[in-house]
């Protein structure tokens, strides 16, 4: 649908009516010229490919640690690769390369990652989903906002990004203890829960 549906110019779109296009800010074509357009169609692959290989590592393998754990951490470290010589190089071919290279593996790790919620706890998948959604959201607030104070403060950009190649690593550790292949037990029926003032 998305590849149908979207444009890079909402102008172009053919079902925009003439009150969505004239609430649309004038856009000096001049300033963008040599910009080119986004790839999203292309980036968006990347997590159809990443479901698709971990179901290939799950059913070659057997292995759930592989299929999950592993391509998530196998995915990190090539966006840690990706995003290093963004840092050291300040070249515009290498940073826009670089850059696709981290979000693309990225993007990988997001069919494994959303799967090993529902190996983890395939009796509270939606509690366990709705746990990584919420951190994901709460991620997505937070990570803007510390990328600018700290880009504010060292008047760097090389800086917050090797903060978040700091943070990638860290991560990549930590799937070692991502363990979809150890199910979170069914807890007791416990009854009905006491209300309080009852």
């Amino acid at each position: 649908m998305w590849w149908w549906y979207f444009y890079e110019d909402p102008r172009q779109h053919p079902r925009i009516t003439s009150a969505e296009l004239a609430a649309l800010p004038a856009t000096d074509h001049a300033t963008l010229a040599g910009s080119g357009p986004v790839p999203w169609r292309r980036l968006i692959l990347a997590e159809l490919i990443g479901g698709m290989t971990t179901d290939s590592l799950l059913r070659r393998t057997g292995s759930l640690q592989i299929a999950r754990s592993l391509m998530i951490a196998g995915s990190w470290v090539f966006a840690v690769a990706g995003l290093v010589p963004v840092i050291l190089f300040h070249d515009m071919v290498i940073g826009v390369s670089g850059f696709m290279v981290t979000v693309f593996f990225l993007g990988f790790a997001i069919s494994p990652l959303w799967t090993a919620t529902m190996d983890i706890a395939p009796n509270y998948a939606g509690t366990s989903s709705s746990l990584m959604n919420a951190s994901g959201a709460v991620a997505g607030i937070l990570s803007p906002v510390a990328f600018a104070w700290i880009l504010d403060r060292t008047g760097s950009w090389t800086t917050p990004f090797a903060v978040s190649v700091c943070l990638l690593l860290f991560a990549i550790v930590m799937t070692y203890w991502i363990r979809p292949d150890r199910p979170i037990e069914v807890v007791p029926n416990v009854g009905r829960l006491a209300v309080a003032g009852e």
